[in-house]
């Protein structure tokens, strides 16, 4: 029997450049849901809605919600894989993934610089 894991320790697959570009195709040429691009990727509804929202490259600053509401939905988002993988670059970085130093190595620095 296999242990269940707590909803905060499951780990999910982060979303590649790859995918990105599914997802702008998707999206923006193919005017799929995020209901079918998640079905379709195997992901998460919430996981693309984030994703589109992170790479949108239209800003409504100048205008009210309601009248940002009024638009189809198509038109409020227009997805950039490449702006999606360049703050999903930036946040990684932030992040510190790939750079944990071994003990022994840590150690070495250490002593050297005391």
């Amino acid at each position: 029997m296999t242990k269940k894991l707590p909803r905060d320790q499951i780990k999910y697959p982060r979303i590649n450049e790859n995918d990105r570009h599914l997802i702008e195709h998707m999206w923006n040429d193919e005017k799929y849901s995020q209901s079918d691009i998640a079905r379709k990727l195997n992901r998460s509804q919430s996981a693309i809605s984030r994703e589109l929202k992170q790479g949108n490259i239209f800003d409504f600053s100048n205008l009210s919600k309601r009248q940002l509401y009024n638009l189809e939905i198509h038109s409020r988002i227009k997805y950039s894989a490449l702006r999606g993988q360049f703050i999903a670059t930036q946040r990684s970085v932030r992040r510190g993934n790939g750079s944990k130093l071994l003990k022994h190595m840590y150690q070495i620095l250490k002593s050297r610089h005391q």
